[in-house]
């Protein structure tokens, strides 16, 4: 099936799902790992918007998107305003305004479902209130590290899409975490297919990028419509009290099935978007070359022609089992790297 013919758009809108806290019960027993992530999220937070400040052409900017939960809108403000200072394309959205349904997913789990999973839904029903033909999905953990434009990320008006591959796996990680990274995906796509109704394949032998991702607006928004015909009478609630699926796992199959994914994307090699090789993705023992996070490390990734314009340094990894030994903080660590990537 051919996908709709239009063009590039002249610009491309950011989505940004972001929380500070998840308010979790204090009898929950790991709700000290599921807040763990959240600690610094107002430095990663500033720090990713300084880096698309420095390196996102302005003039490709439709709009930047933040999606919060309604009563923290005004603390994530004085967080950004600051940085943006009174660029109108930087606006706040409250979780509801999209039409988040929680009641009836947190009466299915206990103190309702992870901020994760909620954030995953909220990058496809942003798509309802995007006003670009396509945008670009961050997460607070996301940096822009190198000059990028729509033009770097588009060709012949399809968005360069990351293509992960057993061998990819093996070649950043020891033997044993390159198989745990290739199940963990394959368990990802498995039941995102479940969700669809569609006949996951037990064997694939690739999987799409994630976060940064270029996602199609109309295509999101037939796939919405698709689960909510599919999940009546509540898709939200269905999705919110399962795990396993992803926002990925769900898009990039509903594309290979009702739109032929050549005709959406533009496939590209493991690194094109993210650079999974100078990401902090997994604890540095599960790589198979010691790495040191400093100045010549990223400074290398932004020097590589051939690499994506994008980092990640994941907000949900032990600090233990990453940062330099010669930092004291995550605070101390990140002021380095502004000034390494020239922030």
């Amino acid at each position: 099936m051919k996908a709709e013919t239009d063009a590039r758009p002249e610009g491309l809108t950011c989505v940004l799902p972001v929380t500070l806290s998840e308010y979790l019960a204090e009898t929950d027993p790991i709700s000290s790992w599921r807040h763990c992530p959240n600690y610094h999220t107002p430095l990663r937070l500033a720090t990713l918007l300084r880096s698309f400040l420095r390196y996102f052409d302005s003039e490709d900017l439709a709009e930047f998107l933040i999606i919060a939960p309604d009563i923290e809108i005004a603390a994530i403000d004085s967080i950004i305003r600051p940085i943006v200072h009174d660029d109108p394309r930087y606006v706040i959205l409250g979780e509801t305004s999209l039409g988040l349904e929680l009641d009836s997913a947190t009466k299915q789990i206990s103190n309702g479902p992870p901020g994760w999973v909620i954030q995953q839904l909220l990058k496809l029903l942003a798509a309802n209130r995007v006003r670009s033909s396509y945008y670009l999905t961050l997460d607070s953990d996301i940096l822009c590290i190198k000059p990028v434009t729509c033009d770097r990320l588009f060709i012949d008006q399809r968005p360069i899409t990351n293509v992960e591959r057993p061998e990819d796996y093996l070649r950043l990680y020891t033997s044993s975490i390159a198989l745990r990274e290739y199940r963990v995906k394959q368990d990802r796509y498995l039941c995102s297919a479940r969700c669809l109704g569609f006949d996951g394949d037990p064997n694939r032998s690739y999987f799409f990028g994630e976060t940064p991702v270029i996602l199609r607006t109309q295509v999101v928004r037939k796939l919405l419509s698709y689960l909510d015909e599919r999940l009546f009478p509540s898709f939200q609630s269905k999705l919110l009290s399962s795990f396993g699926w992803t926002e990925y796992g769900l898009y990039f199959q509903f594309v290979e099935k009702k739109e032929g994914i050549e005709n959406v994307c533009a496939l590209a090699s493991c690194g094109d978007m993210l650079n999974l090789e100078a990401s902090v993705w997994l604890p540095n023992k599960c790589y198979r070359n010691e790495r040191t996070y400093n100045a010549e490390h990223f400074n290398a990734a932004q020097n590589h022609s051939w690499t994506g314009p994008f980092i990640a340094i994941q907000s949900w990894l032990p600090i233990t089992s990453w940062l330099p030994h010669e930092y004291p903080s995550v605070t101390t660590f990140y002021s380095d790297l502004m000034e390494w990537l020239d922030l």
